[in-house]
């Protein structure tokens, strides 16, 4: 594609249909059909090798918009490729093309930066000068991705040959095209990737709306914010289900109003007690029906007697429900607490040390942020506190 880049033709289609034997693939002729003739050559490519690296272009057009499908428009994106190798021994799984979509099974990468949330990168399975390459993308509402960033790609050292655990985050140095150091967490071994459903075009990314695409795909979101003292940390370490959670916006989202979902987050507070080193206090949270008019919240400790062998397991099972499977997940967490769950009402109270406790309570608030969504957010606020115990 690269070697192509810099070539003319008299008409546009024939600047895919002059590629056909390069590539070894086959397409229908149609003349008329403009530019939609090299996305689907890119579409055949992709079904037949399942070779990612088709995916590493970039626009450095100076209008280069914020949000696009996965294919490019021209071989001309593809000029500063060259340098690009594929290191995928196999295509990747359950690899599906169609007119709008691509469906396939990859590993997932997340940057955080600056302090926001993180930035999520598709493993494309490329090298150049001896670092790896991945896409900047953004899910949109539901467990769609359009690709975010085209002006540039993620680059970052491999990572270790061996990663055999989920929850251990593997973390080394990465920086993009344009110098920008980044700390990266790996999502994930090979073996345990999941399925993926990006755009590879979509109508809307040419019109007016194209800058809120993501925002507008939205029918409702689901976050949590919090209020807490300087000196207390709260860590959020998994959030369920993963198919409706985005990393960068740190939030739940669908795509159409359905009152029948869940959600969940298992979190920890962190606390430096004096002459006691670290202490920490894990809870869980649960959010029921959060599209709807009147949602259930409920949420409960993890006591020592529990155990973090519990908190894994019940993690691993709410990983393998799906989000409309609300009934499923209320008898999981039901099962795994025993029914003592607390309610919006209620307060978790954690015994400290001698003289103090940590109070948790939360707060449920509906409201704009049209940076999210272009409906009420519904906003559930975490209050933690030091208190001296009551006597």
């Amino acid at each position: 594609m690269s070697w192509a880049s810099k070539r003319e033709t008299t008409r546009i289609e024939d600047m895919a249909y002059c590629l056909l034997g390069i590539f070894d693939v086959n397409l229908s002729l149609i003349y008329g059909e403009r530019r939609k003739a090299f996305s689907r050559l890119q579409e055949a490519v992709l079904q037949a090798t399942g070779d990612l690296s088709i995916l590493a272009w970039m626009d450095e057009r100076p209008d280069c918009p914020e949000f696009t499908g996965f294919l490019a428009e021209s071989p001309r994106q593809f000029a500063r490729c060259s340098g690009i190798k594929t290191t995928a021994s196999d295509p990747p799984q359950e690899l599906k093309v169609t007119a709008l979509e691509i469906d396939l099974q990859a590993g997932l990468m997340q940057l955080r930066k600056d302090g926001v949330g993180h930035q999520v990168v598709l493993d494309i399975a490329s090298t150049s000068e001896e670092n790896s390459l991945g896409i900047y993308m953004r899910k949109m509402g539901g467990s769609r991705f359009v690709r975010w960033k085209p002006s540039t790609l993620a680059r970052f050292r491999p990572p270790p040959t061996k990663l055999t655990s989920i929850r251990k985050a593997v973390r080394w140095d990465a920086r993009d095209l344009f110098d920008t150091t980044d700390s990266v967490i790996y999502d994930g071994t090979r073996d345990s990737v999941r399925k993926k459903t990006l755009f590879s075009r979509s109508p809307d990314m040419d019109g007016p709306g194209a800058a809120r695409l993501v925002q507008d795909s939205r029918h409702t979101v689901l976050r949590m914010t919090l209020r807490c003292q300087p000196h207390i940390k709260v860590e959020l370490h998994q959030s369920s289900p993963e198919s409706h959670w985005d990393p960068y916006e740190q939030a739940f989202s669908c795509a159409r109003g359905t009152g029948r979902c869940w959600s969940a987050w298992f979190n920890s507070i962190q606390i430096q007690i004096p002459g006691e080193g670290l202490k920490r206090f894990a809870f869980f949270i649960s959010c029921f029906f959060w599209s709807s008019e009147e949602p259930v919240i409920v949420f409960a400790p993890f006591h020592e007697t529990y155990g973090q062998h519990g908190e894994y397991q019940l993690q691993f099972a709410l990983a393998r429900i799906m989000f409309e499977n609300w009934g499923e997940a209320d008898r999981t967490i039901s099962s795994a607490f025993r029914g003592h769950m607390l309610t919006l009402e209620e307060q978790m109270v954690f015994d400290v040390e001698r003289r103090n406790e940590l109070v948790v309570s939360f707060e449920k608030t509906r409201e704009m942020v049209p940076s999210l969504c272009a409906n009420p957010v519904l906003t559930i606020c975490l209050n933690a506190e030091m208190r001296t115990k009551r006597r």
